[in-house]
């Protein structure tokens, strides 16, 4: 059996950040910047990969982990760079 894995994972944080006790995060391979990249998907070639409790689609972008964003699904959490 082939031994196939990856991906990315990344958290971001700055003094700001920091001092609320908060990251910025975002996981699965980046397409940032790069119109090279395409979005990752199980296409038909990976299809038979096991995947289970993975998305069909790694399009996610930046997310802010805080205490209130992790405690309240409400809250908005996307994280925007300024």
């Amino acid at each position: 059996m082939k031994n196939i894995s990856g991906g990315v994972d990344c958290k971001f944080t700055n003094f700001d950040l920091i001092s609320k006790m908060s990251s910025a995060i975002i996981s699965g391979p980046t397409t940032d910047n790069n119109p090279n990249l395409p979005i990752f998907e199980w296409t038909s070639a990976l299809k038979n990969l096991k995947h289970k409790g993975l998305p069909e689609k790694f399009d996610f972008g930046w997310y802010l982990a805080s205490p209130e964003t992790i405690k309240d699904n409400n809250l908005e959490d996307k994280y925007n760079f300024k």
